[in-house]
């Protein structure tokens, strides 16, 4: 078996090394390459599996990144992840992959959805504005998915993964999510005696944030068994915290003693997010083991120790 990770070279492709070493698999994790693989142009997509000759796939690839950059790039959101997608499975269908794993998310699900958000309520609404070109391109590519497994009988099996946060994440302000984001200011208020810390929105909305080790955890199970599954897989935290308090456990986490300020600017963006896991834990027997504290505290030390990564 050869196991071909694109984006591998990203947060959660870092911690999928970790894993698959853990359990004394090999891959090949790839990422732009300088421009080489890029997965947008179905030529160079192509090229990527004539090179490596993969048996089975990990798509972990997307143009993401946190509210302020989806509300500054939404034609490039929903142009870049729809190009990757659709390159990515007529591939997997020309080099005939065994299993193709991929990697969706949870802004796709509606604006307002029922709480827990089950997989069944993927189409029941538009997702939240601000996200909408990003979760719309990544629940097509699911629909596209499950059009090819019935056409083609590609092998597929689609993860909605909620807010990733962790080790080798991105700590760029112009790219960053809640988790890193935050973690940055506060540092960096302690370090400089800044007396406040001024926060995007008000802090009601609440997210379900997963460990990314976590997520790596229920890729490699998959990998070994070569699970394959028709319908999408919630794969969460199994709970939710409001940005109020989560901004509040990463400033005693990281010894800031000052104020902090919600601004209101920007947006809250979906005002609630948790996924229901439960077919994650029917199919796979998997739950997150991961509590929230302690995988704040690890990528808190994690970015202590890696301050030039970004």
């Amino acid at each position: 078996m050869t196991i071909l990770i694109t984006g591998g070279t990203g947060g959660v492709g870092k911690n999928l090394q970790t894993s698959f070493q853990r359990n004394n698999l090999s891959g090949l994790f790839v990422g732009r390459e300088g421009g080489k693989y890029d997965l947008t142009c179905y030529d160079k997509t192509r090229q990527l599996f004539l090179d490596t000759r993969p048996t089975t796939v990990v798509f972990l690839s997307a143009n993401v990144g946190g509210i302020g950059y989806n509300k500054a790039n939404p034609a490039s959101l929903i142009r870049d992840n729809l190009l990757m997608g659709i390159n990515m499975l007529d591939a997997a269908v020309e080099f005939n992959i065994r299993n193709l794993y991929i990697t969706s998310t949870c802004c796709s699900y509606p604006k307002f959805c029922s709480i827990p958000q089950k997989e069944d309520d993927l189409w029941n609404g538009f997702p939240e504005e601000t996200n909408s070109g990003y979760g719309i391109s990544k629940k097509t590519i699911i629909k596209m998915s499950q059009d090819y497994r019935e056409q083609f009988g590609l092998k597929t099996t689609c993860f909605i993964l909620a807010n990733l946060y962790g080790l080798y994440d991105t700590f760029d302000p112009n790219r960053s999510h809640v988790v890193p984001a935050l973690i940055k200011k506060f540092i960096e208020a302690k370090e400089t005696n800044k007396p406040f810390v001024e926060c995007w929105g008000t802090g009601k909305a609440s997210r379900d944030l997963l460990f990314s080790g976590d997520v790596c955890d229920i890729i490699t199970k998959s990998i070994i068994n070569h699970f394959d599954y028709h319908d999408p897989i919630n794969v969460g935290s199994g709970s939710d915290i409001t940005i109020y308090d989560l901004a509040h456990l990463i400033k005693e986490l990281t010894g800031y003693h000052g104020n902090i300020v919600f601004t209101g600017e920007v947006s809250d963006g979906q005002p609630k997010r948790l996924l229901d896991t439960s077919r994650a834990k029917k199919l796979l027997n998997w739950t997150a083991t991961t509590t929230l504290t302690d995988g704040l505290k690890q990528t808190i030390a994690w970015y202590q120790e890696n301050r030039e990564y970004r």
